[in-house]
């Protein structure tokens, strides 16, 4: 497989062993049969980091840049989760308080 991107900065799998790289180069990539797509996410996330898949095959991810995370639905769209505060740098998560969101993960629940 050739890799299109200029540096992976994480790695997700889902249910079906299809393997999801966050890229430095701006860009989410699923890997399937060892063939790499783009998936569209939204033009304004500059620095993907972290990177999950939920259940359902939903991608949650951090985009460092603008302290915010991000779910791009199975579906093919992508919301904001969580946005960062202009006043604060800073996003509220679960009522704490955090910047710069690099990672992240599901539980079984």
């Amino acid at each position: 497989m050739t890799y299109p991107g200029t540096g992976p900065t994480a790695l997700a799998t889902d249910a079906s062993n299809d393997l999801y790289v966050a890229d430095k180069g701006n860009a989410i990539y699923k890997v399937t049969g060892g063939v790499a797509t783009a998936l569209p996410i939204n033009p304004a996330t500059l620095k993907p980091v972290g990177l999950a898949v939920d259940a359902s095959g939903n991608i949650i991810f951090a985009d460092a840049h603008n302290n915010a995370l991000y779910k791009y639905t199975a579906a093919g769209g992508t919301t904001s989760l969580y946005l960062a505060s202009p006043s604060s740098g800073a996003f509220l998560f679960s009522g704490a308080i955090a910047g710069l969101p690099v990672g992240m993960g599901f539980d079984a629940a």
